[in-house]
């Protein structure tokens, strides 16, 4: 078991449908979320066929939730991969992925560098 130094608001255990949704509206409302699963492996336990996606943040494989989906939203908005459209993304990953404020510069690039490959 892996167990990170975060800072958090709430903590919500389990990620199946009932955790997905109650981390999902609590970071939605301005909450620092951390969501906790036992399972190693995250994949979606309710079949809404959620995809995981692993992203290389400071030579670790990290899991983020829901990238190809935000992605296509932000595309569907019109937003383009300039300071402010790679901000409106990286923003709305934090909703469905926690990150630690030491980490955010990491994953802020590495969300960037995925999403001008998705585009």
């Amino acid at each position: 078991m892996t167990i990170s130094n975060h800072s958090a608001d709430v903590a919500v255990l389990g990620g199946g449908p009932g955790g997905y949704v109650a981390a999902r509206v609590a970071a939605q409302r301005g909450a620092r979320v951390v969501l906790v699963e036992k399972e190693r492996e995250v994949t979606c336990s309710c079949g809404s066929g959620v995809p995981v996606t692993k992203l290389d943040i400071g030579g670790k494989p990290v899991e983020r939730v829901a990238l190809p989906l935000i992605f296509q939203k932000h595309v569907d908005m019109g937003h383009r991969l300039d300071e402010a459209g790679a901000r409106e993304v990286f923003e709305t990953v934090r909703i469905y992925n926690a990150v630690s404020a030491e980490a955010e510069g990491s994953h802020r690039e590495a969300v960037r560098r995925e999403f001008s490959a998705y585009c």
